[in-house]
């Protein structure tokens, strides 16, 4: 068990990594800045998308307690275990952005979290539904 939640969660970490490198490239060649804006611009995608993954990854490892039978029989905890670091981190960050200045180019830095999330919950799912059918 402890080998798939693991496997989950890497495949979660690269999916997501992904997903948003192609978001920000998208709205990169969108954006169509100037040579040196552009240049900053994609420095502070790239190093946002590392270490919001990174963080991401970090907040989610106590994921690997559910490799205990008694953890992942309790729906309730299992739910704490799984969604309770990135769903913090995520909701830390919106607090952040609402309160800043820059709003609309803040909510950029959403896009790693809400891909992490979106995939986690996608193998959340499939989780629960392959130890129902054991």
């Amino acid at each position: 068990m402890r080998k798939l939640l693991l496997k989950n969660l890497l495949l979660t970490l690269l999916f997501s990594f992904l997903s948003a490198g192609f978001i920000f490239s998208m709205y990169y060649s969108a954006s169509e800045p100037g040579f040196e804006a552009g240049q900053v611009l994609f420095i502070i995608l790239i190093i946002a998308e590392i270490f919001g993954h990174l963080l991401l990854f970090l907040s989610a490892l106590p994921v690997l307690a559910l490799a205990k039978p008694v953890n992942f029989a309790n729906k309730s905890t299992r739910i704490v275990y799984y969604f309770g670091g990135p769903a913090a981190l995520t909701i830390l960050l919106i607090l952040l952005i609402a309160t800043s200045d820059g709003f609309s180019e803040m909510l950029l830095m959403m896009v790693p979290h809400v891909t992490f999330l979106s995939i986690h919950t996608t193998f959340y799912y499939r989780l629960v539904k392959a130890q129902q059918e054991v």
